[in-house]
């Protein structure tokens, strides 16, 4: 149980330093509860070196009851000292709802080493790895409903589409002089090209090239959900972020006023300060998200390579240049541009699971239509996909080429990543791509 002793022992401590002052009665509790379980202060040490996201997914494994026992001992270690902050609050929220029966398995704390430009603890940010047409209607239907039931617990609900919107309508000539104005050291094209990208903006493009390209932050999603930063640690002497990401279905709306309860249930005498950031004609806001988003994007961009598909030459070029070619069999090429194709249609990302005999067979001959292109109108033998013992030695060379390949400068952008769609179904996966549609091109 040592692990598991070590892993309680990081939840304390994060929580004792949550709100910057360390309390007498909150050590006295620190050591009651320490003296219970441990007799040496080497476990002290071992749980500086682990992140607050191990020490939740050792404790994860306990049963129910102790798991519920924790999350009771955490809340009276926050108010062993007469009251609960904000900040404590937010980090018995998050460690309540990954621990509790009901909310663990949509919920887990991500903790990071802190990147160039960090969040703000008050910004709840909507995230998807690929587009779901559903919950953005459904944002989009409740976006003034959302925002206010996140201000009664004092956050800042942060929607990419409607800020993209704001600066899409905005004057382009008086956008481009306050972004210059902003980072001078930009060129007029470097500029255009800044102004460009917030104003056409996606949640996708967002997730998967400012938070995990540039910013380095693999918060590791298959579906959408909404990130909430908790805190500040250290692990071995490195300063940490830590997350909270809540996975979003239909039901967003009841959960979102469900999370503000019992986030405000746990203050003592809560005090909300609401920030009202709004962006006019001829104004820019310049603080809160405004200046997160406006930072990340002027942030200078690692090269993102274009990959050209070629039928005649049964090829995949980068960058348009014929000399860098990425080396597949036609078999492989057809793959991969199919598996690419499906990430980026509505399907996101190929599966085979639950969909049928006549959904296999819709899917195969899709591929056909598309390997045709590559071995002309009569191939002699063409893979049959929808078979996963055929597909996985396919998926295996694909992924051996990409990661030999020297001319991309982030092969995980580019590489197929397999992914389970149903914790309650083993065998139900999707292999999917996580690039942009504008860096593929066919020839």
């Amino acid at each position: 149980m040592e692990k598991h002793d070590i892993a309680f022992i990081r939840c304390l401590s994060d929580l004792i330093k949550a709100d910057k002052i360390i309390a007498e009665k909150e050590i006295n509790f620190f050591e009651q509860s320490f003296n219970e379980i441990s007799k040496s202060l080497s476990s002290i040490e071992k749980a500086r070196n682990i992140s607050l996201q191990n020490a939740i997914e050792i404790l994860q494994t306990l049963p129910t009851q102790k798991r519920e026992a924790l999350i009771e001992k955490f809340k009276k270690l926050s108010l062993s000292d007469g009251a609960c902050s904000r900040e404590e609050a937010l980090l018995i929220l998050a460690m309540a709802y990954c621990l509790g029966n009901k909310t663990k398995e949509n919920c887990k704390i991500v903790s990071v080493a802190t990147p160039q430009i960090d969040f703000e603890d008050s910004q709840v940010l909507y995230i998807e790895p690929r587009e779901d047409k559903n919950i953005n209607n459904l944002i989009n239907d409740n976006h003034k409903v959302l925002i206010n039931d996140f201000r009664i617990g004092g956050f800042d609900f942060i929607y990419i589409p409607q800020i993209a919107e704001h600066y899409s309508k905005t004057d382009k000539p008086i956008l481009k002089k306050i972004i210059h104005y902003l980072a001078p050291t930009l060129s007029n094209n470097e500029t255009e090209k800044v102004r460009s990208e917030l104003a056409s903006m996606t949640t996708r493009y967002f997730y998967n090239v400012i938070i995990k390209k540039r910013q380095g932050l693999d918060i590791n999603i298959t579906s959408p959900a909404i990130l909430i930063k908790i805190g500040n640690s250290y692990v071995s002497g490195i300063k940490t972020s830590d997350f909270l990401v809540v996975k979003i279905d239909k039901s967003f709306c009841l959960k979102v006023r469900q999370l503000i309860d019992d986030f405000l249930s746990f203050q003592c005498n809560p005090i909300i300060t609401i920030k009202n950031y709004t962006q006019s004609p001829g104004n820019f806001v310049y603080t809160g998200f405004y200046k997160t988003i406006f930072d990340l994007v002027t942030l200078r961009e690692t090269q993102r390579n274009t990959l050209t598909f070629r039928y005649k030459n049964c090829d995949i070029i980068i960058d348009g240049d014929p000399s860098k070619t990425l080396r597949m069999s036609p078999a492989e090429t057809a793959i991969y541009q199919f598996i690419i194709l499906q990430s980026l249609s509505e399907n996101k990302g190929f599966s085979v699971s639950k969909i049928g005999r006549d959904g296999l067979d819709r899917l195969q001959n899709s591929f056909i239509d598309l390997y045709k292109k590559y071995k002309g109108e009569h191939p002699a033998r063409v893979p049959i996909i929808t078979d996963r013992s055929t597909l996985n030695p396919y998926i295996s060379k694909i992924r051996k080429a990409i990661n030999e390949c020297t001319y991309l400068s982030d092969k995980n952008l580019y590489l197929p990543t397999v992914v389970k769609i149903d914790t309650n179904d083993k065998s139900a996966k999707t292999v999917y791509v996580s690039i942009d549609g504008e860096l593929v091109y066919e020839q």
